[in-house]
């Protein structure tokens, strides 16, 4: 919608379901806006991933309305997403397919295995800024 969030309806556009709202809210100028480029559900639905002219990619957990992980993207915007299984792809107009495992142990195996002894609070919201800070690597 014009104030940066997604809106959630059911099949017929007849009744609104929720709203995801990113944790980032408004600027210091007014309401966060954005603009909508892609949008994808997992195929079991629980998963929607975003993607944003700012060339942001969000994962929501739809049931809950929360946002799970925004993601890198290799700095082109993204303009089309799909999901296979827990895999995410985004494709862009310059950058080659990229692909993303969501499960959440992959996710944090590959973190440990570039970070070495683990992520620092700050390289923790670098990394996953919209979730809270938990010891990485034991």
């Amino acid at each position: 919608d014009s104030s940066g969030r997604t809106v959630l309806w059911d099949g017929g556009l007849t009744r609104r379901l929720g709203v995801l709202a990113p944790s980032d809210g408004p600027t210091s100028s007014g309401p966060r806006m954005t603009t909508v480029l892609a949008l994808a559900f997992s195929p079991d639905g629980r998963l929607l991933a975003v993607a944003e002219a700012s060339g942001v990619v969000r994962v929501w957990d739809v049931p809950s309305r929360r946002p799970l992980v925004r993601l890198a993207t290799p700095g082109d915007t993204v303009l089309a997403l799909a999901f296979d299984g827990e895999t995410l792809y985004a494709a862009g107009e310059h950058a080659p397919l990229q692909r993303y495992d969501l499960r959440a142990a992959s996710a944090a195996e590959a973190v440990c295995r570039r970070a070495g002894d683990g992520l620092s609070p700050s390289e923790w919201r670098s990394y996953f800024p919209e979730q809270p800070y938990r010891r990485t690597c034991f």
